[in-house]
């Protein structure tokens, strides 16, 4: 047998454990469509995603905050009217799911939504909870309507949704429901961090 002949058979046997590997990276970077078929993501997929405009809102502590929002990742909890004990729970599921996010916290915003002004006791309530939040008002409804849009076009409900993922460009991109929606956030979060953080390099 021929030493041409042996290295074609070497290099038949390299291209078949390397060629996947190269596929799954070329479609984990985004130079190749990824297979159509269910998404990956846990969380309820908004298409297309629904603007918010950061500007509207007021936040009675620091104005800088609402900048601040800007080109970040956001966690959005629209808080109900009477924030008690379930409401305190959720949020402090917000505070591990910061926390989970381990080096890229600097890039993720935790914002709690109140469509009236919150009372000083309650605000210093959640960030008793975490010091982490930024507690916003919604004077103009401009926000509440954005998650209304939002609802529609996914299908969902006020009663089950919990919070809302949005992207740096200020979009929702995904709502979660009640049930342990802090754990499957924090999948996408890990997903999410990291391809964005691929896309700019």
């Amino acid at each position: 047998m021929s030493i041409a002949s042996n290295r074609l058979k070497l290099l038949a046997i390299l291209a078949l454990f390397l060629l996947p590997l190269l596929a799954a990276i070329l479609m984990f970077s985004g130079h190749l469509p990824k297979p159509s078929g269910d998404t990956i993501n846990q969380g309820k997929l908004i298409e297309p995603p629904v603007a918010l405009d950061w500007a509207t809102t007021e936040s009675a502590v620091d104005t800088t905050q609402v900048v601040s929002l800007l080109d970040s990742w956001v966690i959005l909890l629209a808080l109900p009217a009477d924030c008690e004990t379930n409401c305190l729970q959720k949020v402090a599921g917000l505070r591990q799911v910061h926390k989970a996010s381990g080096r890229e916290q600097q890039r993720l915003k935790l914002v709690l939504l109140s469509g009236l002004p919150v009372d000083i006791e309650l605000h210093q309530q959640l960030l008793a909870v975490y010091d982490q939040f930024t507690v916003l008002t919604d004077p103009s409804g401009s926000l509440q309507q954005s998650l209304q849009t939002t609802m529609q076009r996914g299908g969902l409900s006020a009663t089950t949704v919990s919070s809302y993922l949005v992207d740096p460009l200020g979009n929702i991109m995904m709502a979660y429901d009640m049930a342990d929606s802090e754990a499957r956030m924090s999948k996408d979060l890990k997903r999410l961090l990291t391809w964005s953080k691929q896309d700019k390099s």
